[in-house]
């Protein structure tokens, strides 16, 4: 989308919520939107229309796009169960979204999933806590790590056979090209 299809269908929440809406205005709102799809943008001005007592801030607009740390929480979590299901923990794994590395590598790595005797809901609690509090704060994010060992690479690795590690499994989309996203499976 471009700004002058955005103005299109920004000006009409000026008209809305009876807010003069500048150029400057429409040009801050379009640079902070701009990543998002075309759709995404259309979708949230139309629910954010709807359902805000006061013209919306760009966080509200994101928010409506990505939804809360709530959700942002849960979906993580199911990206790590799909993670559990599809590598195990023979397997090393990458997922698109740093967090679940970082917040994974707080509670004691990969394989510590697997130790976990029964039911994982105290470890989703945990995990879920910890990804809100690492979410959106990049410099906590420092020396996470870029792919998260499995069995089989850490003992090929301990064993010196690097040849025979295996790749990783890629969690999620890892095309996105958002700030979150994995560039590289390297640590």
């Amino acid at each position: 989308m471009n700004l002058i299809q955005f103005n299109k269908i920004f000006t009409p929440l000026g008209i809305i919520f009876e807010k003069s809406v500048s150029k400057e205005l429409v040009k801050i709102y379009y640079e902070l939107l701009k990543g998002y799809s075309d759709e995404q943008i259309d979708r949230a001005l139309n629910i954010t229309a709807k359902t805000c007592k006061f013209f919306p801030k760009p966080a509200e607009i994101i928010e409506t796009i990505e939804g809360n740390q709530s959700e942002k929480s849960l979906l993580a979590w199911e990206k790590v169960k799909r993670g559990i299901e599809e590598a195990g923990v023979y397997q090393s794994v990458i997922f698109d979204d740093l967090v679940i590395h970082k917040v994974i590598d707080s509670l004691g790595g990969w394989i510590s999933i697997f130790e976990i005797e029964g039911d994982l809901t105290w470890y989703q609690k945990d995990f879920e806590r910890l990804y809100q509090a690492y979410n959106n704060k990049p410099q906590l994010l420092q020396n996470t790590p870029k792919k998260l060992l499995g069995l089989i690479e850490i003992e090929n690795r301990n064993s010196n056979y690097l040849e025979d590690i295996p790749e990783a499994i890629l969690i999620g989309d890892i095309k996105l090209g958002k700030a979150k996203t994995l560039v590289s499976p390297e640590r």
